[in-house]
């Protein structure tokens, strides 16, 4: 996110690979840090998913966080690796 933020507001503007339909689940570092928390007071072992529980598609993202306004969303074509 930063990086994706930092890009948009120096003029350079964006690069999206693929079609910017990826969709993601951005959590805030403060959540993760207190869901880290509640795993080790309670002591459990184990993989464990933190979640906001709401996707985001990168075009969205560089819409929502495109800074400079001059700068634009380039997309590059993508195709991902098999397997």
């Amino acid at each position: 996110m930063a990086a994706f933020t930092e890009t948009s507001g120096n003029g350079r503007g964006l690069t999206i690979h693929g079609d910017g339909a990826q969709e993601r689940d951005f959590v805030h570092v403060e959540d993760l840090v207190d869901a880290l928390l509640l795993v080790g007071v309670h002591g459990r072992n184990g993989i464990w998913n933190v979640s906001a529980g709401e996707s985001t598609s990168v075009l969205e993202l560089a819409k929502t966080h495109r800074t400079d306004r001059r700068a634009r969303a380039r997309r590059q074509a993508w195709t991902p690796a098999a397997g």
